[in-house]
């Protein structure tokens, strides 16, 4: 699931005369109010969003290509008519897109976004997986000329981990992100350029985990195969499915108390929200009625592939989320969970569990309660295995010398050999 944040720094980041008019006081009232609007910067500030891939730099060319309505301005620059500007770049063992836009930085998250969908869809995969996690580095230009008087500001503010690496950089910590000042040199002025480091959660979540989703709908025997012929699909009456056009993919019909469901078997949500969104959405104006109400209600259920393996961690886990009416029975554990009827089944190839969530009306919603799982499940996997690990130590004999919980909440032991 990736997900794009925008940063705004505060303003004494920027500019040096904001900072002097407000106090720290005022900055945590702010913050606590969530005032935030005299403190941010505006997007006149931002100069550009450099983005890290894992794209070669030789690729960029024949992506860029692709697109319509984008105009070649340099070896790696191109321009889009709707105002965007990226340049492609090799900076530090990566291959960098450098976003930005003429007129207004407004544009440049809105359309930098879109651009970064396009090439997923191009490429297939996530262009921005660096080791499960996403960078962006947001470039604001400042009223500083003067490095020192940076550096004040920012003991001022107490930031941590200061360093002038030189008279023209100086990086340091604020608010837990990492922070970046750099002089420009033609205006002399200083750059602040502020990290945005975004996790990926992949079990469970990612389009290649998402085995099924099936579609209540209100569609009876007597319709569905009119309305599906309207639009150049088929109904085959022995088999019950449709084939897609957009890809090799087929819809089950499948029928009950008269109605249909559609299954979609190994299909992307990439996929379902265009060429299957796009069928439901005609075949609505066609019917007079949202054909995906049933019982005054929007339904999806969603079957994921996820790597749990321990049952005695699952239900704890789950437990431990809130989960209530959780019952089992043989390799079977169900609950429900946000209004969510949630289910999982012990796969007989893998030995994994296969979930499947219920009464579904936003895949936000489901994504959002993978990912809270997911972190909750390795939390408590961590926790048995560090306890092993101990008993283990102590068994043999050894010495703990030191243990220490890194930034990926992983714990680093040092043991006395």
């Amino acid at each position: 699931m990736s997900i794009t944040l925008t940063a705004f720094p505060t303003a004494f980041l920027v500019s040096p005369d904001t900072a002097k008019k407000i106090t720290l006081a005022q900055i945590a009232d702010k913050i606590k109010n969530k005032k935030l609007k005299s403190l941010i910067t505006n997007y006149s500030s931002l100069r550009n969003i450099r983005i890290l891939t894992n794209l070669r730099i030789s690729e960029a060319p024949r992506l860029m290509a692709a697109f319509d309505e984008v105009k070649r301005v340099g070896e790696f620059e191109y321009t889009f008519k709707n105002g965007l500007n990226v340049e492609w770049k090799y900076i530090d063992g990566y291959c960098c897109a450098i976003l930005s836009a003429e007129n207004t930085a407004k544009i440049v998250p809105k359309y930098g976004e879109e651009l970064f969908k396009n090439l997923d869809k191009i490429k297939n995969v996530n262009v921005r997986d660096i080791n499960s996690e996403e960078y962006f580095y947001y470039n604001y230009i400042t009223e500083y000329t003067d490095a020192d008087q940076i550096i004040t500001e920012l003991k001022m503010r107490e930031a941590e981990n200061i360093v002038k690496t030189s008279e023209k950089e100086i990086k340091a910590t604020y608010n837990k992100q990492n922070i970046r000042y750099y002089q420009d040199y033609y205006t002399n002025r200083f750059i602040l350029e502020t990290e945005q480091k975004i996790s990926l959660v992949n079990i469970g979540m990612d389009d290649s985990n998402l085995a099924m989703v099936e579609i209540k709908t209100n569609i009876t025997p007597e319709e569905i195969k009119s309305l599906l012929n309207n639009f150049g699909y088929d109904f085959n009456e022995i088999t019950n499915q449709t084939p897609l056009k957009m890809s090799s993919n087929i819809i089950e019909w499948s029928l009950k108390d008269n109605y249909y469901t559609a299954k979609l078997r190994n299909i992307s949500s990439s996929h379902l929200k265009g060429e299957v969104e796009h069928l439901f959405a005609a075949m609505n104006k066609k019917a007079g009625r949202d054909l995906r109400i049933t019982d005054n209600k929007s339904e999806l259920t969603y079957t994921y592939k996820t790597n749990y393996t321990d049952k005695g961690v699952l239900l704890n886990t789950l437990t431990e989320h809130g989960a209530k009416k959780i019952s089992e029975t043989d390799d079977k554990i169900s609950c429900e969970l946000f209004g969510m009827q949630m289910s999982y089944t012990k796969d007989a190839d893998n030995q994994a569990y296969n979930l499947v969530i219920e009464r579904v009306t936003d895949k936000s919603e489901c994504e959002g309660l993978i990912s809270d799982l997911n972190d909750e499940y390795g939390l408590n996997i961590q926790e048995i295995t560090y306890k092993k690990i101990l008993d283990r130590i102590e068994s043999e004999n050894l010495h703990l010398e030191k243990e220490e919980v890194l930034e990926d909440n992983s714990i680093l032991l040092t043991i006395e050999v």
